[in-house]
């Protein structure tokens, strides 16, 4: 499994908090940049667009966040309201698995999500009590890009489950560029702990 990943300097990263990675593994938050909000044509002609943001989930597992796009919440641009995968993200992050026609629909689809961090950050912190007594078990997306195996299990070791099942041959969307795979997962899953 190699060294557990570690915070990345946020010098190297610009606008990306990896403390918390995407909104289904609720493991990353991507800030804002520090500057006033630009117009991706406008971020395009600075010498900070040439290079895409990138998200650390560990030593040489380096994520390029591409064309994915960020609104502000407020005038001045310091909290993040919403966020958009951007069709490059999608096709070589996401979906890199998946058929040219689930990615195409995907990409379609996509809309832009709201991020609500104020909310979150008012919650009280997960208990042993409630959130420890559901029984949980972690897949592992074995190709997944967006979050790489060793980010995964840093995952797992930081929030603890009863199991930890692989899926080889799964990127990101597992229930598309692994189907089969992912329901014998689930029925395994469901049977084993019924």
């Amino acid at each position: 499994m190699g060294r557990a990943p570690t915070q990345p300097d946020p010098d190297q990263i610009r606008g990306i908090d990896t403390s918390t990675c995407c909104s289904t593994h609720a493991t990353a938050t991507i800030l804002p940049p520090p500057q006033a909000p630009t117009t991706c044509a406008e971020e395009r002609n600075t010498a900070s667009h040439r290079k895409s943001p990138q998200l650390n989930h560990g030593e040489g597992n380096w994520v390029s966040l591409l064309d994915n796009g960020m609104k502000p919440q407020d005038a001045d641009g310091r909290l993040p309201a919403s966020f958009m995968f951007g069709p490059q993200f999608i096709q070589q992050k996401l979906y890199q698995l998946c058929s040219s026609e689930d990615i195409t629909l995907a990409k379609s689809l996509m809309r832009v999500g709201s991020l609500f961090l104020e909310d979150l950050q008012a919650r009280q912190p997960f208990t042993e009590e409630r959130y420890g007594s559901v029984r949980k078990v972690y897949v592992v997306c074995k190709q997944d890009v967006t979050i790489p195996e060793a980010y995964q299990m840093l995952m797992v070791a930081k929030n603890p489950v009863d199991e930890v099942r692989e899926i080889d041959g799964a990127d990101h969307m597992a229930m598309l560029s692994a189907p089969e795979q992912v329901v014998k997962c689930i029925l395994d899953i469901a049977e084993k702990y019924k």
